[in-house]
């Protein structure tokens, strides 16, 4: 009986020590693609964007992966800074949802504007590699900051 709570134990702790890693994995393909946005990294995007994302702006506007990466470079929508807090995910099999507050600092159509949005990111595995899947943000009431 002792054996079987020990192995019982065993087989508990690698499934938290898996979630735990794929956990840090999705949060490491957030942090890339952040980052890829405000250093206008198309390389970066083309590898972790899905090829039928489905990008959410606060407005309704509503983009595909070729939107994201061509209106960043056309000028249309350019990422000054993003930087997110109070993130959770929720990890099963090979869908992440990762939920967040983000600040963000945009220009479009050359109009400066600062948002705190509410995050919503869904993160397909494939291949090994978490891809994004969708993304939605709503304002925080209140929080939209023009230039």
């Amino acid at each position: 009986m002792r054996y079987l709570v020990t192995l019982l134990l065993l087989c508990i702790s690698l499934g938290v020590q898996a979630q735990k890693a794929n956990s840090e994995e999705v949060m490491k393909a957030v942090h890339s693609f952040n980052k890829a946005l405000t250093y206008r990294d198309s390389n970066t995007l083309k590898k972790i964007l899905h090829p039928d994302l489905e990008y959410g702006h606060s407005n309704g506007w509503i983009q595909t992966k070729r939107d994201v990466i061509d209106d960043m470079y056309n000028g249309k929508l350019v990422y000054k800074n993003m930087s997110s807090g109070k993130e959770t995910v929720t990890i099963d099999q090979n869908v992440a949802c990762v939920r967040m507050r983000s600040d963000v600092s945009v220009k479009m159509n050359g109009k400066e504007m600062d948002f705190s949005l509410a995050v919503l990111q869904v993160w397909i595995k494939k291949n090994n590699e978490w891809l994004m899947l969708s993304r939605q943000g709503t304002k925080v009431e209140g929080t939209t900051i023009e230039k």
